[in-house]
């Protein structure tokens, strides 16, 4: 090719904030603070947006001369702006693109290539801004020379869309329109247009919102336009983070699109309410609390807070224990739990002693009793064999005692622990947990309690159900489900935390002695399992989306409501996932087991026909463990098994969101395609010979 001819805006260059007009918004905002609007930056920004439509309107069309003055000229008459104002305005517009533009890196490595290549290279933009003007924002980025031509449509009076833009182009190049290749990211400018021109053209999308960046940027002003710049990190993180995989692009644009809003608004939350509180301290709990811990020393300087951010490692296991007293017996029945010793599909007796800390040859008279011998103790128990220890160790008094025992020498090690990591000196503090059922507040309480510490203040992701049995502060962001306030049914969404936020190692099992520290003991020093899946690229894609997420407090509110948001990005992930996006966190190896015996399942597995009667029978399409029933519907091999374990996923869903007559609509319609299903789809089964 004779010239390479690039389109600028997502291209080229690309903003931190989802949809361009979102810049009205901030804009209105910064004059709203200098005392130069008439209204609000809400309607402001809705004002500016109409006055660039009307402007290219009355001059004709696209292929016209329209420039920013023109445009600022038709929200003046709206506005009753005089010269010197509209002049104010454009000059803070300039500035506020300026300072919003980013690069796009791949593009911007090819424009390298190219050039060392000796290639011709123009830029062709369909923008109400001068050459000029563009030229020097792609050079102040390293991306254009003082010896570059740009063929801007403001300038000339032609827009690509109709092709005129590059039959310019063609003329002052003196080129045959096919020695032309131009790059760009609009199909119907970009492509269609420079075809209709008799250019080649190549169209590249990736600086162009995906379908998440789609759902965020519909809540832009629903939330002073902080949704727009959760839109805008996901796209600067995704162009910022090549996928060498369809596996790693997946992790990358669920990360960055889904999960990264999910986490930062929760920060947000986190940081704006301990400085409403005047706390100076916040302790992020094992493991779920590390990656919240990453982004709050992200996010902290960037809004000007001064916090001590601190990891503490815990678990259920680690804390419950210690929180038992011969007073206090709740938390021995969580650690027991009923309905956890059921339904593990492996328990052995090891396994469930260690809980308690207590070995099986301490009370291996006990065990007898309930006729588990020595050559039991590392099988896996039956419900009923579980069910008979859970019974000695509530009932037995010499048992109980000896729990007790247990739970006072890890107490005093977890105090000491406590004491070491400044929690006892007396900063005022507040734990943070994204678990939803408050168990390590309860159990923190209940352990500081013993040395006269007054009630805890926590930070929770949500609860599923009413903590109890406390009296300090249980604080929820996204849902409270006891009360039905909040987004207490966001599919997915205990799931999704539990992926993008599993730490770099292992459970938590207790506290030891380690010279003068007290370290913790851990089931495993590296968290081998999720690394393996792709952990560390998500980790990074959450981190870098941190970085690059833009947050001036001279123009962000960061105490807006960007719930509603994050809800709806889950919501467009886990209901309708690609199957890339299926068989990457579907794969995800969930822990499963508690303290010393760990197993792994994938969060989604395949249908298959042997799971049928079992789903007729319950009425539950769910495995027994971790399952994302839309994720195994797109693995499933079957179109006929998937078809029809839609449908009645469907069904249930309606019939469980209380559309009883849609969902018997739904039945009747199904039963009837079922009927019709012709004979040598459904499996056969041949008796055996």
């Amino acid at each position: 090719m004779k010239v390479m001819s690039f389109d600028v805006f997502d291209t080229l260059l690309t903003r931190v904030t989802g949809q361009p007009g979102a810049i009205f918004l901030f804009l209105g905002r910064q004059l709203a603070q200098e005392g130069l609007l008439p209204c609000s930056p809400e309607v402001f920004a809705r004002l500016r947006s109409e006055a660039e439509q009307r402007a290219f309107e009355n001059a004709g069309g696209l292929d016209s001369h329209v420039d920013l003055a023109r445009i600022y000229e038709e929200l003046g008459v709206v506005l009753g702006l005089d010269a010197s104002q509209r002049q104010m305005m454009m000059k803070a517009e300039l500035e506020l693109e300026t300072r919003f533009l980013r690069p796009i890196p791949a593009m911007a490595e090819r424009l390298v290539r190219l050039r060392a290549s000796g290639q011709r290279v123009v830029f062709t933009s369909d923008m109400y801004l001068s050459a000029q003007t563009i030229l020097e924002w792609l050079a102040a980025h390293g991306l254009a020379t003082s010896d570059d031509t740009c063929y801007a449509s403001s300038d000339y009076g032609r827009a690509k869309v109709s092709g005129a833009l590059f039959d310019l182009l063609v003329q002052r190049e003196g080129v045959a329109p096919k020695e032309v290749l131009h790059i760009g990211n609009n199909a119907r400018a970009d492509f269609r247009g420079a075809k209709m021109a008799g250019l080649q053209a190549e169209l590249v999308t990736d600086g162009n919102l995906n379908r998440y960046e789609e759902a965020l940027s519909h809540f832009t002003y629903a939330t002073d336009g902080l949704a727009a710049l959760l839109a805008g990190a996901s796209r600067l993180t995704r162009l910022a983070l090549p996928a060498a995989t369809a596996h790693q692009r997946a992790l990358r644009d669920i990360s960055a699109g889904v999960a990264a809003p999910l986490l930062v608004g929760f920060t947000l939350w986190i940081l704006s309410e301990a400085q409403r509180l005047g706390l100076r301290r916040l302790y992020f709990a094992a493991r779920d609390g590390q990656m919240v811990l990453e982004l709050a020393k992200r996010i902290a300087p960037k809004l000007g807070l001064e916090v001590d951010l601190r990891y503490l490692y815990s678990s259920r296991q680690a804390w419950c224990l210690p929180a038992i007293t011969a007073d206090e017996q709740l938390l021995l029945q969580r650690i027991l739990s009923t309905y956890e010793l059921k339904s593990l599909e492996f328990l052995s007796v090891e396994g469930l002693l260690h809980r308690v800390n207590i070995r099986p040859e301490e009370i291996a008279a006990h065990l007898v009793a309930v006729q588990l011998h020595p050559d039991d103790w590392q099988r896996n128990l039956t419900v009923a064999e579980r069910l008979a220890v859970q019974k000695a160790l509530f009932k037995d008094p010499f048992l109980n005692a000896l729990i007790v025992e247990r739970a006072s020498e890890a107490r005093a090690l977890l105090l000491t622990y406590l004491q070491q990591e400044g929690m006892l000196d007396g900063t005022p503090f507040a734990l943070v947990d994204l678990g939803t059922g408050g168990t390590l507040h309860i159990a923190l309480e209940l352990v500081l309690a013993t040395v006269g510490m007054s009630p805890l203040t926590s930070f929770y992701l949500g609860f599923t159900n009413e903590p109890t049995h406390h009296t300090g502060k249980l604080l929820p962001y996204l849902f409270a489900r006891h009360t039905g306030m909040g987004f207490p049914n966001v599919m997915g969404l205990v799931q999704l935390v539990e992926i993008v936020c599993t730490a770099d190692h292992g459970t938590v099992l207790g506290f030891q002695h380690n010279g003068a520290q007290v370290v913790p003991i851990l089931q495993e020093q590296f968290n081998t399992a999720a690394y393996a899946w792709g952990y560390a690229f998500v980790r990074e894609t959450i981190c870098h989306f941190a970085d690059v997420l833009e947050l001036s407090p001279d123009l962000v509110n960061v105490r807006v409501d960007v719930r509603p948001a994050a809800v709806e990005a889950i919501s467009h992930f886990w209901r309708h996932p690609t199957r890339e996006e299926a068989v990457a966190w579907g794969a995800f190896p969930f822990d499963d087991g508690w303290g010393k015996e760990l197993f792994f399942s994938p969060l989604a597995r395949p249908y298959q026909w042997s799971d049928l009667p079992r789903i007729l029978r319950t009425g539950h399409m769910a495995h027994p463990r971790h399952n994302w029933q839309r994720g195994s519907l797109v693995l499933t091999h079957s179109r006929v098994l998937r078809n029809l374990l839609r449908a009645l996923l469907t069904l249930h869903e309606a019939i469980k969101s209380s559309r009883t007559k849609r969902g018997l609509r739904l039945l009747r319609r199904w039963v009837q395609r079922l009927i019709r299903i012709p004979q040598g789809i459904m499996p056969v089964e041949h008796p055996k010979s």
